[in-house]
């Protein structure tokens, strides 16, 4: 059963032309597309933490696929399915992308949701919450894309979703919605606020921004984690395909920091590699296969995932998911 649950651990981890004389200047695709608004205004310009899922290549992928589906089906069945709802959008969908930003004092929303490539059939004014109401509302405003209100009293969901080109919905909640509203009405001349994900191979990835003082504040004072966290400018976590296990990045502010972190990585896994597990849990001896590396001021590690969780992965039930 343990190592069932830990799947689900992995699973949840789980984008000037010449003018001829007397014909009318030719348009670079390029620059139009530069004018348009783009999902990445919707974000600050270094979320807290900044997570990339693509569903469609988990649903594909032999090792986490079924799982996946065995996720989606229980989420489904744990819902009134009356209608297009937010799950047939993310299910459908080619990636999703997610941004918080976290206040010191965690009173201030700050969120941003894109969902990429929506399913073409999906009606954004007849998406439902779980027990069958509108979750949407048109904004009648003159606006350069189409937004709809997102209002869900019983959650204290409050915000909006935007229609980009594309089929691109872009949800954003709390400051993310004005920040949103406005970079979209005039996309010129603007800077982005994150860059697209580069690891187009990478089935999810994680990037948490370590500088944050909220990150500093939950991770920092950990015993065995906490010494890491000195000059990190920011942890990646990326699930790749298949068998190829999982790839973290530690980011450093300079070449002696990631060089004194290596040893603190190096012990860390040595002595978690040789304890002895409790009754039923997996052992942890599979941290000795993992490959640690120093690249400049970053870390890089390669872990393998272990065999009895890739043995287990196809057969994750309801009951293994359901806590």
């Amino acid at each position: 059963m343990t190592s069932r649950l830990a799947c689900l651990a992995l699973a949840a981890m789980l984008s000037t032309s010449p003018v001829s004389c007397g014909s009318p200047p030719s348009r670079d695709p390029v620059s139009r597309k530069e004018l348009e608004p783009a999902w990445e205004d919707a974000f600050a310009a270094a979320p807290d933490l900044y997570l990339v899922v693509r569903p469609q290549a988990i649903r594909r992928d032999a090792v986490y696929g079924g799982l996946f589906r065995t996720a989606l089906r229980m989420a489904q069945a744990q819902r009134a399915m009356r209608g297009p709802t937010t799950l047939e959008a993310i299910e459908g969908a080619d990636e999703l992308v997610v941004g918080v930003s976290l206040a010191t004092d965690a009173s201030t929303e700050d969120m941003a949701v894109v969902v990429r490539g929506v399913p073409g059939h999906l009606d954004p004014a007849k998406v439902v919450d779980e027990r069958g109401r509108p979750l949407l509302r048109r904004i009648d405003a003159p606006t350069r894309v189409v937004e709809y209100g997102i209002e869900n009293s019983e959650s204290g969901i409050s915000g909006g979703l935007f229609l980009l080109p594309d089929r691109t919905w872009v949800a954003a909640l709390g400051a993310a919605r004005a920040r949103a509203r406005q970079r979209f009405a005039s996309p010129s001349g603007r800077v982005l606020g994150v860059t697209r994900d580069t690891d187009r191979q990478a089935l999810a990835s994680m990037r948490v921004d370590a500088r944050s003082s909220v990150i500093r504040k939950v991770v920092g004072t950990n015993r065995i984690f906490g010494p890491l966290t000195t000059k990190l400018d920011a942890l990646t976590v990326r699930l790749m395909p298949g068998k190829a296990g999982v790839v973290i990045q530690l980011q450093y502010e300079d070449n002696d920091a990631s060089a004194w972190a290596h040893m603190q990585v190096l012990r860390i896994v040595e002595e978690y590699a040789q304890a002895d597990p409790t009754e039923g849990a997996l052992s942890s001896a599979w941290l000795k296969s993992a490959v640690i590396r120093v690249d400049g001021s970053s870390i890089v590690a390669r872990v393998a995932v272990p065999a009895r969780l890739l043995e287990d992965l196809p057969d994750v039930t309801f009951r293994d998911l359901d806590f």
